[in-house]
């Protein structure tokens, strides 16, 4: 269930601009100690986000990896990405002491996609990031819209250039 939205909007940003926060934002939460899947459009997104994560800092390391098929797994990758239209939040099972299970699913998604999946609201926490390009503003206020429909309250954030 979600519990949390921020939504990002970059007023004078394009496209690229946009990942490049992505990167940002997603080195935050790993430095916090959370788990974040990146919900990206495409293949080609994915690709790019893979690389801006290596290029993006010198001075950070992020762990991640592009997930091709429907299976998100935490070991190895506490960041993930992917153009996966996820059905459901994927998760492996650990269990307490008392015998209980607690599943462990994303905590942040940093959605990049124009109109992700409505599995989005299973995770905690969204990110969204919106550009100043006219499509993306367009495709940000639909997700808006769509949050707000959903019951939830947005957190709007306006961000200034890197």
């Amino acid at each position: 269930m979600t519990e949390q939205i921020d939504f990002y909007i970059l007023d004078n940003g394009n496209r690229q601009d946009k990942l490049y926060y992505a990167c940002r934002i997603t080195e935050k939460a790993y430095d916090q100690g959370f788990k974040v899947f990146i919900q990206c459009d495409d293949a080609l997104i994915s690709q790019k986000m893979d690389s801006l994560l290596w290029t993006f800092s010198r001075e950070s390391f992020v762990p991640h990896r592009i997930c091709e098929r429907e299976e998100l797994s935490w070991q190895e990758y506490p960041v993930q990405l992917g153009a996966l239209q996820i059905d459901k939040p994927q998760h492996s099972e650990q269990h307490s002491g008392d015998g209980q299970s607690n599943a462990r699913v994303a905590d942040v998604v940093v959605n990049l996609a124009d109109t992700p999946s409505d599995a989005i609201f299973a995770f905690s926490r969204i990110v969204d990031l919106v550009s100043g390009e006219q499509t993306d503003r367009l495709a940000g206020r639909e997700r808006f819209r769509k949050y707000r429909e959903k019951g939830h309250k947005p957190n709007t954030h306006k961000l200034g250039q890197k």
